[in-house]
């Protein structure tokens, strides 16, 4: 059975998560519209990155609560390290103007981000206990 501090864990980290692909399926729409003539979508689009980023920092922490108190898997936490990185060179290529770097990477992140949640969401194992909660468990069980 997970603590209150795993349960607290996994349901920030789904948060979180559903924070973040929420922001970057909205980013196309709203570029959408950018390009149908709502030309004030652009500033839009640019806060809409910010606030990108600032759930992508997020991801990362909550991913971390997951893995170290949460006592749940790793790669969380490296994939929302990558989805960053993947975040700071979309917007780099956006501010560049480089369409044919920044429209497929948006494609990406959109994906990614969907399927990231989707992981999120589903029922998960229960947590590994730590080596030293293992030993007290075995002593416990002795008695």
């Amino acid at each position: 059975m997970s603590s209150p501090a795993q349960a607290i864990s996994l349901g920030v980290f789904r948060g979180v998560v559903t924070l973040h692909t929420a922001l970057l399926v909205v980013q196309p729409v709203i570029v959408g519209r950018f390009l149908s003539g709502e030309f004030t979508m652009l500033a839009a689009h640019r806060t809409t990155a910010s606030f990108i980023m600032v759930a992508a920092l997020l991801q990362i922490l909550a991913s971390i609560a997951l893995w170290r108190p949460g006592r749940r898997a790793k790669w969380p936490m490296a994939a929302a390290v990558a989805m960053l990185a993947i975040e700071v060179t979309q917007m780099v290529g956006g501010y560049s103007r480089a369409l044919g770097l920044h429209l497929p990477l948006g494609v990406a992140l959109v994906a990614g981000g969907i399927g990231f949640a989707i992981w999120a969401w589903l029922p998960h194992p229960e947590p590994t206990p730590r080596k030293a909660d293992r030993g007290k468990m075995s002593v416990a069980g002795a008695r």
